[in-house]
Parts: structure tokens; sequence; C-alpha cells
């Protein structure tokens, strides 16, 4: 008998390709969103700072010009901290857009490997149908042939 061979094997091999495709992507994804999670807690210590430098100016010798440039950087860095905020609302959304297109191409890969295990299921019945008919042919032509 022939050996086995899967007749969609081209299209599973793309999906494999595909899936590690999407799999870069969602890495980059997840990357980009962690480099926004870092610039985003870097701009909270920044105000944390800003904040501690402002209580100890407000409790020492009054300097009205550095306690109101203090004042302006804590509410720049807030404003800072929200359109980063932002931009790590949108990181987390591509995170999730690419986790989902990997989850489908996965899920379609499964399919296609479940559909190639089937083919091989069927293939080993045929080979062992194929497989007992010799057996049976063999055998009967021994018998046949013992009596002469």
């Amino acid at each position: 008998m022939k050996k086995f061979r899967y007749a969609m094997q081209n299209i599973l091999n793309i999906k494999y390709r595909l899936e590690d495709q999407a799999k870069g992507e969602y890495a980059a994804a997840q990357a980009v969103l962690n480099a926004e999670v870092r610039k985003l807690d870097l701009i909270y210590e920044q105000i944390r700072e800003y904040e501690n430098s402002l209580k100890q100016l407000v409790s020492g010798k009054l300097d009205f010009q550095e306690i109101i440039f203090t004042e302006n950087a804590v509410e720049l860095k807030k404003n800072e901290a929200k359109e980063q905020k932002k931009k790590v609302l949108a990181a987390n959304k591509a995170v999730e857009i690419a986790r989902q297109k990997l989850n489908e191409i996965m899920i379609d890969r499964k399919t296609h490997e479940r559909l190639k295990d089937k083919a091989f299921e069927q293939y080993m019945l045929e080979y062992n149908k194929e497989e007992a008919l010799a057996v049976d042919e063999l055998v009967s032509y021994r018998h046949n042939n013992k009596d002469e």
C-alpha cells in the first residue's frame, strides 16, 4: 500500500505559518504595551517626586517661584499621565485584538490537524483491511495448494 499523504498538507503548512506570524504580532503588541506601561509608571514616579518636593517647599522657607514651578510641573505630569493612560489603553486594545486573532488562527489550525488525524485513521483502516485481505488470500492459497 502506498504511503500516507494528507491531501491538504499545504493548507496545514500555511496555517502553521499564519500562526507563527500571529504569535509574532501578539508578542510585538505585548512589547509595546509593556513599554507604554513602563512610561506611565515613570510618569507616576516623577509626579510623586514633584509632590514630595512641593511638600518640602511648602513646609520650609517659602520660595513662591519654586512652589509655583513645582505645582505647574505636577499638573503637567498629571496631564502627561492622562495622555499616557490613553496610550496604554490603546496598546492594551491592540494586544487584545492580536490575542483574538491568534486564538482564531490556532482554532483553525487545530481543526485542520484534526482533519489530518481523521484522514490518517481512515488510511489506517483501509491499510488494515488490505493487509487482512492479503493475509486471507495467502492463507487461502496455501490451503488450496496444500491439497495438491
